[in-house]
């Protein structure tokens, strides 16, 4: 009697494990199904991994970009030395000044040290027009370079820069001299007159790029602004005025 109640209590234990494995192994398939449920949306949420970092794999913050950007191609750029309008004077120190394109030494200091205008300081210096330079208050020099005198024959030259043709050495000089700033007012006149009276026709092209003084061609982006802007260099390639001189090699040559 005994034997048999043990029996039938082991049976009683073995179906109560059955039906708690089959518990088990059910709650087991729910927790799985939510688990896998639960990645997969999580997945659809982050962005897959990729070899560019987003903002946040960096530590940056997240910005969207504001709304009614300007388009980039129609924005206005501004080149240095470019001219901020056609309607600017570049002649205007303000105009100079706002570019590089100034020297720390005076007008005498700057024609010196600059290659394309050794001939220039030397008839300078000749004529003794250095200190007339030198005077206070802006002067504009419409300054030849090398180029312009190789132009002039070289018995004209060599004739212009004798002691008794001083004189005219010093005129020459003067036409392409002018004291004071050139204003717009000049501009649209369309003349100003030099140091020593001679009249100078003047046309600015409508991109300021260009400036006709008489038959020669002068550009702004070489315009140099000395030392406490006390002058205005204009190199020019060709003299604004011919030297009035006789040359009695040449008149012998050409008999």
């Amino acid at each position: 009697m005994i034997i048999f109640k043990l029996k039938n209590k082991i049976k009683q234990l073995a179906i109560l494990a059955i039906i708690v494995s089959v518990i088990l192994g059910i709650t087991g398939r729910i927790l799985a199904q939510s688990d896998s449920e639960k990645n997969s949306t999580d997945s659809k949420k982050t962005p897959a991994h990729s070899d560019n970092p987003s903002q946040q794999d960096r530590g940056l913050p997240s910005r969207g970009l504001p709304e009614n950007l300007p388009n980039s191609d129609r924005l206005p750029t501004l080149q240095r030395g470019q001219a901020q309008s056609s309607n600017e004077n570049p002649f205007d120190p303000e105009v100079v000044r706002a570019t590089s394109r100034r020297s720390l030494g005076n007008i005498v200091k700057t024609l010196e040290d600059d290659e394309r205008f050794q001939t220039l300081i030397e008839i300078i210096k000749l004529a003794n027009l250095d200190s007339e330079l030198e005077k206070p208050g802006l002067i504009v020099l419409f300054a030849p370079t090398e180029e312009a005198f190789n132009e002039l024959p070289v018995e004209l030259y060599d004739s212009l820069i004798l002691p008794e043709n001083r004189s005219q050495l010093i005129q020459l000089l003067k036409n392409h001299l002018y004291r004071g700033e050139i204003s717009t007012d000049d501009l649209q006149r369309g003349e100003i007159q030099t140091l020593n009276g001679q009249v100078v026709r003047v046309k600015v092209n409508s991109n300021n790029d260009e400036v006709q003084l008489n038959e020669v061609t002068a550009k702004p982006s070489e315009f140099i602004l000395t030392q406490n802007e006390s002058a205005l260099i204009v190199p020019i390639n060709r003299l604004l005025f011919a030297p009035n001189l006789e040359i009695e090699n040449s008149k012998t040559e050409n008999q």
